[in-house]
C-alpha cells in the first residue's frame, strides 16, 4: 500500500468513528434533565446485575408492564436519584384497526417514599387520567415530567413540591393551572407542549422564580394538519391556542419578570408573529420570545440550550497557492480537503488534512542525487492541527480565526521533501454558513490559511496559502 492510500483510509476510519461515537453520545444525553446525566442511564435488566447497586443513579425502564409504581425491582436501588419509566405506545396502521390503550399505572405511596434519594423522575406513555397526587409526596423532588400521560388537571396538592426545579407536561390535555403552582419558589422550567391553552395563565406571573416557559405545540396549530397523527394515537393530540394579541397587558407583564429568560410560544403564521411584535415593541422583551410558526420549532426550544459542544467534520476541495523560491519549481494545484472540528461554546479544535495531489514541476531541479524534469509531477499533503476562537456565532454563520501547527511535504517517488522543518506556524480563518436540510445541520464551510515554507535547502524556502471550500455535517451535543 502507498503512502496516499494509507493517508485516505487512516483519515476516513478517524473521522468515521469520531462520528459514530458522538453521535450515540448526542442521542444518550437528549434526555430532559442533562443536568442529572453525568452518569448514564442503565436500563433495569442491567441494573439489577450490578453488584454494588448503591453506585447505580439512574434507570430507565421501557416497555414497564406493572400496575403499580414503583415495583419491587426498582425498590432495590434505596440511592437511585433519576428514573425514567416508558410505557408502550402501540399506534394504528389503519383506522379500522382497535383503538390503541396506554398502560394504566397506580402510584403506592408508601413505596415510592422509600426512594428517599429520587430527585428527577419521568414518565412517558402512561394513561394516569388524572395527575397523580401521590407523586406529590415526593417534597424533594426537583424534575418531574409526566409527557403523554392523558393528565386533564393538576392538583392543589402540587405546591407540596416545594424544592421542584422543571415540571414538564408536554402531550396532555390541560387548559389551565391551579392557584398552588404559584407556591413553587424553586420553578425553573414549566414545560406545557401540546396542551390546550387558550389563555396565557395568569399564575405563571407569580412564580418569580421561572426562567424558561414553553408553550409550543410540536405538531401544527392547524388541526387539518394533525389528522393523519391523531387517528393513530390512543388520544388526539392536543395545541395550545393562545391569544397573545388579546393578552397583551398580561403577556407584556410576564416578559417583564426579572428572572424570565425565554418563553416559546405556537403563532399561525407570520402575520400573527408580526402582530404580536407591534403589541409588545420594546426589543428587549421580544428578545425573550422563541417562535413557532406552523409547527417548525427553533432549535431554542425551551429545554434546549444551545450547545456547549459540538463536533463537525466533512470534506471538499482545496487550491494550493504558492510563492517565494519554491513557486519556481512547483505548480499551484487543487486538492482533496477533509477536517474535523471539536468545540466548546466559541472555542474550537481543528484537525485539516490536504489529500495527497499531483503538483506538476515548473523546472528541473536534482535532489536527495535524483534529477528530476519539467514532466514529472510530485505530491503534496499537509497536516494542521489548529486552535481558534468564534468572533461571529450566530444560527447562520460563523467566523473562527485561528493559529497553529501544521506540516507539508512533497513525495517525489521514493523521496520526501520537507517543508515545514524549522518553522510550522499555521494561521488562518474558517468562515461557517450554517444550513438546515433533511433535518440535519449542514456546514458551508469557507477556509483560507497560510504556512510558511522552510527546508535546508533554500531553494524550496517559500509561502503557501490554502483556499478551501468544504460542506461539513454538524452534531451537536450538551
Amino acid at each position: 500500500m502507498n503512502s496516499r492510500n494509507f493517508f485516505l483510509l487512516l483519515f476516513a476510519f478517524l473521522f468515521l468513528s469520531l462520528s459514530r461515537t458522538f453521535s450515540q453520545r448526542s442521542y444518550s444525553e437528549k434526555e430532559m434533565y442533562k443536568r442529572s446525566s453525568s452518569s448514564k442511564f442503565l436500563t433495569l435488566k442491567k441494573a439489577l446485575k450490578k453488584k454494588n447497586v448503591e453506585k447505580v443513579k439512574c434507570i430507565k425502564i421501557e416497555l414497564y408492564t406493572d400496575s403499580i409504581f414503583p415495583n419491587n425491582d426498582l425498590l432495590k436501588f434505596k440511592s437511585v436519584e433519576h428514573v425514567f419509566v416508558v410505557g408502550k405506545l402501540r399506534l394504528r396502521k389503519k383506522k379500522s384497526d382497535p383503538l390503541p390503550v396506554l398502560v394504566k399505572i397506580r402510584i403506592d405511596t408508601n413505596k415510592l417514599n422509600q426512594l428517599t434519594n429520587l430527585k428527577y423522575l419521568q414518565f412517558l406513555y402512561v394513561d394516569f387520567g388524572n395527575f397523580p397526587v401521590e407523586l406529590c409526596s415526593l417534597n424533594h423532588l426537583k424534575g418531574l415530567s409526566l409527557s403523554f400521560c392523558n393528565i386533564d388537571t393538576l392538583p392543589k396538592e402540587i405546591s407540596n413540591l416545594k424544592s421542584l426545579e422543571v415540571l414538564e407536561l408536554r402531550l396532555n390535555n390541560i387548559r389551565f393551572l391551579p392557584t398552588e403552582i404559584e407556591t413553587l419558589n424553586s420553578l425553573l422550567v414549566l414545560d406545557l407542549i401540546n396542551n390546550s391553552f387558550t389563555k396565557l395563565p395568569k399564575e405563571i406571573l407569580e412564580i418569580k422564580s421561572l426562567k424558561k416557559i414553553n408553550f409550543t405545540n410540536i405538531e401544527s396549530p392547524i388541526e387539518s394538519s394533525n389528522e393523519y397523527i391523531n387517528w393513530r394515537l390512543p388520544y388526539p393530540l392536543h395545541t395550545n391556542k393562545i391569544g397573545y394579541v388579546a393578552e397583551r397587558e398580561l403577556f407584556t407583564n410576564v416578559l417583564k419578570c426579572p428572572q424570565l429568560q425565554k418563553i416559546c410560544i405556537a403563532v399561525e403564521n407570520y402575520d400573527k408573529k408580526l402582530q404580536i411584535k407591534n403589541a409588545i415593541i420594546d426589543p428587549l422583551l421580544l428578545k425573550k420570545i422563541c417562535w413557532e410558526i406552523l409547527g417548525t420549532v427553533t432549535a431554542d426550544s425551551v429545554n434546549q440550550k444551545p450547545n456547549k459542544f459540538t463536533f463537525d467534520g466533512g470534506l471538499g476541495a482545496s487550491y494550493n497557492n504558492m510563492n517565494g523560491n519554491a513557486s519556481k519549481y512547483f505548480q499551484n494545484s487543487f486538492a482533496l480537503a477533509l477536517g474535523i472540528d471539536f468545540g466548546y461554546r466559541n472555542f474550537f479544535l481543528k484537525i485539516e488534512a490536504i489529500a495527497p495531489s499531483n503538483t506538476h514541476i515548473n523546472a528541473p531541479f536534482v535532489y536527495n542525487n535524483t534529477h528530476y524534469t519539467q514532466d514529472s509531477t510530485a505530491d503534496l499533503q499537509n497536516m494542521n492541527l489548529n486552535f481558534g476562537y468564534a468572533c461571529l456565532n450566530n444560527k447562520t454563520f460563523r467566523l473562527v480565526p485561528f493559529v497553529g501547527i501544521g506540516a507539508s511535504f512533497f513525495e517525489l517517488g521514493k523521496s520526501h521533501l520537507s517543508l515545514t522543518n524549522a518553522s510550522p506556524l499555521n494561521i488562518g480563518f474558517d468562515f461557517d454558513w450554517k444550513v438546515k436540510c433533511f433535518h440535519r445541520r449542514f456546514i458551508l464551510r469557507f477556509s483560507e490559511n497560510y504556512m510558511q515554507l522552510k527546508n535546508s535547502d533554500s531553494r524550496f524556502n517559500g509561502n503557501l496559502f490554502y483556499t478551501k471550500l468544504l460542506l461539513c455535517s454538524e452534531i451537536g451535543w450538551h
